[in-house]
């Protein structure tokens, strides 16, 4: 199961995807809600301290499929996502509030 790793820094014009193995955060630190058979993550807990999360590709057997808005409100730590292949949507601003390195 590969997953794309999005780096944020400060990017004028490129930015870099690459396919890399990574190991996936607790389900329990994100809020989500399964619409149909599939899964939209909504915030990732401000409580979160680590600079790096994982987006599980399955949480409770259903694919991750939408990044909601603003999952990182309160959360201004985490500057690194993993993102898996069942990703299809990113909504608006759904990263908006990372700190820039």
């Amino acid at each position: 199961n590969y997953t794309t790793k999005v780096t944020f820094n400060t990017v004028l014009s490129n930015t870099t995807i690459y396919a890399k193995w990574e190991e996936e955060s607790p389900a329990s630190i994100f809020t989500y809600e399964i619409v149909g058979e599939e899964v939209k993550i909504i915030s990732i807990s401000s409580d979160y301290k680590d600079t790096a999360v994982g987006i599980p590709a399955y949480i409770s057997g259903y694919p991750v499929t939408t990044i909601g808005e603003s999952i990182l409100e309160g959360n201004t730590i985490i500057s690194e996502i993993t993102l898996p292949n069942t990703i299809k949507t990113i909504c608006y601003n759904a990263f908006k509030v990372i700190m820039l390195n």
